[in-house]
Order: structure tokens, then C-alpha cells, then sequence
């Protein structure tokens, strides 16, 4: 079915979110 792929593109999502955040914070971390 087309459900595993809408699953796939919603991880990626979150992942990219989750990782944006956690550079974010590390680079002001480190100023």
C-alpha cells in the first residue's frame, strides 16, 4: 500500500526537524 511511504515521509520530517534544532543549539552552544 501507499501507507508505508506517507510513514517514510513523515520520519524524514521529524528527522530533518529534530536535526535543524540540534544544530541550532550546538551552534549557540559553542559561540
Amino acid at each position: 500500500t501507499g501507507d508505508i511511504y506517507g510513514l517514510i515521509n513523515e520520519l524524514l520530517e521529524v528527522f530533518l526537524f529534530a536535526a535543524a534544532y540540534l544544530f541550532l543549539v550546538t551552534t549557540i552552544a559553542l559561540k
